[in-house]
């Protein structure tokens, strides 16, 4: 199984500038592509790995938080709105 920072088999420190993980790239003889460098330049990697580091336990702790902020908020909208 790959893990967050494998590219085609390499694991690769989470450290890693673009610069260095394209180097990388290059070297084993794949070029980074260029639609995927578009979506990630917006993504925060970093949150990204601090939330692979919890438990499945606690993922879904969480995403049971959101949802229950999600239904409050909801809630709230609708009792301004009438």
């Amino acid at each position: 199984m790959m893990k967050m920072n494998d590219i085609a088999g390499i694991e690769l420190p989470p450290e890693l500038t673009d610069d260095e993980r394209h180097a990388i790239l290059r070297r084993h003889g794949f070029e980074p592509d260029a639609v995927i460098e578009a979506y990630e330049k917006d993504v925060d990697r970093t949150l990204i790995r601090e939330n692979l580091r919890r438990s499945v336990a606690q993922r879904c702790a969480n995403l049971e938080a959101m949802a229950r902020f999600y239904d409050e908020a909801q809630r709230v909208r609708a009792l301004r709105n009438s």
